[in-house]
Parts: structure tokens; sequence; C-alpha cells
């Protein structure tokens, strides 16, 4: 019989609230309205009851109402939309109709508030794609994916480190890469930090029953490790390999290494390896400038490393490849080590059968040295 309503042009969302209320109420008074403890305010229409209310504005989202997510971010915010001519109308020019979707079990003010939070979410939503918030396609399951909500996107788009790391840089491999696993590779050390909201939910995801404020322990004493030869009749174990990787203090991370820094770190490490004695003692091979039959004694050994994948390539870690790049491995090649691919250094203990004792203080001395 009546459906009562304010508006006016513009956002003031509490004016025209005001404006209802006061009317709803006179007229309450003045005409008694049908209304019972359980359905609240009746009419025809069951999807009516309740409060009878549907508050909505008119919002230019082109860019919001195009993502995938869309619909998503709609049903989880209790919201509606639809066409500006009404329910089944079509948009135009990226206009549409926002309103609450819930009308019974919900006050009057929780029914303005779930409209309020929606076209919130959607305004946000629409400047954050403005800014570059990335689309991904609806079935990509990347950490990057599921944990770089518009909240986080907006606290972190302008963030960068002092080296010059920013958001953009640390998620470009998992955007140019939507099957990728995580999906972010970091910069440096302050990249942690610097977009720790983003980074450590991922971590701790990953690492599972560990929290980013937990201490990591270590401990390379081989005589603490319990693990005599599972295998010494060598019938089942056929090698035994063991790595950790490791960058250098004061430096970037590989992403954001350049040319000079990266040739720094060579010759750094590169200084090290070839002051080892005794087992470890060996020679250093660079990348570049390395003679065809060197390069395939390295392939025949499993030894040579490639320019890295899509993922790295996306990363950054593939620039000015395969300058400053090298192996490293001793005479009886169990010790080897890898630098400036991943990571500044690959290090790797290893050997036939099933020893691990023996490979893994061979690393630790390695390490510790």
């Amino acid at each position: 019989q009546l459906r009562i309503i304010s508006m006016q042009k513009g956002g003031d969302i509490g004016a025209v609230f005001t404006r209802l209320a006061t009317a709803v109420n006179e007229l309450k008074e003045k005409l008694g309205f049908q209304c019972t403890s359980n359905l609240g305010f009746l009419s025809s229409c069951p999807t009516n009851l309740g409060t009878g209310m549907r508050a909505s504005v008119h919002i230019k989202i082109p860019l919001a109402s195009a993502h995938p997510d869309f619909k998503q971010i709609c049903d989880d915010n209790n919201i509606q939309a639809r066409g500006i001519h009404g329910e089944h109308s079509d948009t135009s020019g990226g206009v549409f109709d926002i309103s609450n979707k819930r009308r019974l079990g919900l006050s009057e003010v929780e029914c303005v508030q779930d409209m309020y939070n929606g076209v919130k979410k959607l305004i946000d939503f629409e400047k954050a794609l403005a800014a570059g918030f990335p689309s991904f396609k609806p079935d990509t399951k990347s950490a990057l994916r599921r944990f770089l909500t518009v909240d986080v996107f907006n606290q972190l788009k302008d963030v960068k480190t002092e080296r010059g790391v920013t958001l953009k840089d640390i998620i470009n491999s998992g955007i140019q890469n939507e099957d990728s696993g995580i999906g972010v590779y970091l910069g440096d050390e302050e990249s942690y930090t610097a977009f720790g909201t983003l980074v450590n939910p991922m971590i701790e995801e990953y690492h599972k029953g560990y929290k980013v404020t937990d201490t990591q322990p270590s401990d390379f004493d081989p005589a603490h490790l319990e693990a005599p030869n599972p295998d010494p009749d060598d019938q089942f174990v056929v090698s035994t390999r063991i790595r950790v990787a490791r960058n250098l203090s004061g430096h970037s991370l590989t992403p954001a290494l350049g040319k000079e820094e990266r040739l720094e770190v060579e010759k750094k490490v590169v200084g090290v390896l070839e002051s080892l004695e005794g087992e470890l003692k060996g020679t250093y091979y660079p990348l570049t400038g390395m003679d065809d039959a060197t390069a395939q004694q390295l392939v025949d050994d499993h030894f040579l490393f490639k320019k890295g994948d899509r993922f790295l390539d996306a990363a950054g870690i593939n620039k000015e490849w395969p300058e400053g790049r090298g192996i490293f491995h001793n005479e009886a090649k169990t010790f080897l080590t890898w630098v400036n691919e991943e990571d500044q250094l690959r290090i790797i203990s290893m050997q036939k059968g099933g020893d691990i004792g023996a490979v893994f203080t061979r690393l630790a001395t390695a390490v510790n040295e």
C-alpha cells in the first residue's frame, strides 16, 4: 500500500536515512502498520518482510563491476547489484544500483549499515583497481591471490624500502604467472617487515605451526645428529644431497640485485670459496665466457644451472644473464656452490650412498667457515 522513499543527490546516506525515519515514524503513529513480532512489517512479497527496507545508492564502478570477484564481493557483503532502472534492468556506463539484500532479522539501522559497508567496499575496490590492483582469473589459487586483499594493497601500494623495493616488484612474478604456488619474491631484508602484512600470513600458512613471532633455532653441530647410514650395503639409497640457501648481509636479495652489486657479491663469494682448504678445496667456473668443454662437463655432472624459469624471470632474477654467476665445486665433486642463482648462494653437499652424517658434516664445515 505504501512505498515510502527518501532520496537525494550525492552520498549523504545519514541525511537520507534521517528524513526517512522522521517520515515513517510520523506515518506509523497516524496510520498504523501491519506488523508481527516474528515477521516484522508485512508485505505481499515475502522478500520484503522484516523492515521492508531497501537502501540503495547509484555508484559508478566500471572496473569493479567488470572484475571476476564482483559478484563474490556483493555476496560477501550482503548487497545486491542491479541496473539503475530497477530489478533485471541493464547497467549503463558502469553505474549500478547497490542495495542491502537482507531485510528480515535486522533493524532498519542494520539494513542501511549493510548497504553502506558494501558500497564502501566496492568504492575501495574500484579505487584499488584504478591504482593497479591486480585482476586474477577466478581459478587462480596462489597465496598472492588469497592474501592480497584490497585493504592490504591500499596499505602497501606506496611503500618502498631504502633499497627501492616496492609492492609491484615483489608481486610481479605472481601476477605474470597465475599458476604460482606462492607468487612473491622479496627484494631485500627490509621487504620482510615493510611488506609483512602480505608476506607474514603466507609464511605462516606454508610453514605450518610456525609464527613469525617465534625464534628460528639453528644447530649445525654434526655431533647432535642421530642419522647412521640407513643403507650401509648400498642396496636402496642412490645418493644423498643436503643444501642451504644463503644471502650476504648488507646486500639486496637477487630480485633487486643490479649489475654492479651482483658482481660485487660474486667477487666476495669467490674470494672466500677459493680460500677453502682440505676436502672443500676446489675451482670456480664463471658462467660468463665459459667454454663448451667445461660447460658440457658440468652438464654431465648435473652441476650446471640454467637461466631461471618464467617465475624467476618475472621476479627480476635473470637480469644481465649470465653475468656475475657461476659454479664452484671441490675435486671430489661432493661440495658445490651456485653463485647468484635464485639466491646469492646455494651451498650443497652430496655423495653417492646413504651416509647422511658425512654429507651433513661436510655441509656444516663449509657453511660455518
